[in-house]
C-alpha cells in the first residue's frame, strides 16, 4: 500500500506488484500502457511516481 508521507517511498522496494495506471508512461526508456496490467518491483513503482507523480498509478497490490 502506498505511503501517503511527503518524501517517503511509496511502495517497499523488495516486494513485487500487479498495477495499472492512468495514463501511459516512459520509463527508463520503456513505454507503460494504461491499457494494461504490469507487473515490476516497488522500487520500479518507486521510479514511476518519482518521475510523474503519485497520481500515475490507478492502482497497485502486492503479488
Amino acid at each position: 500500500m502506498a505511503d501517503e508521507t511527503p518524501g517517503s517511498q511509496p511502495y517497499d522496494p523488495a516486494t513485487d506488484y500487479v498495477f495499472r495506471l492512468m495514463q501511459s508512461v516512459r520509463v527508463d526508456g520503456v513505454r507503460l500502457s494504461r491499457a494494461e496490467e504490469h507487473q515490476a518491483r516497488g522500487e520500479f513503482l518507486n521510479r514511476i511516481v518519482a518521475q510523474e507523480g503519485r497520481d500515475v498509478i490507478d492502482s497497485a497490490r502486492p503479488r
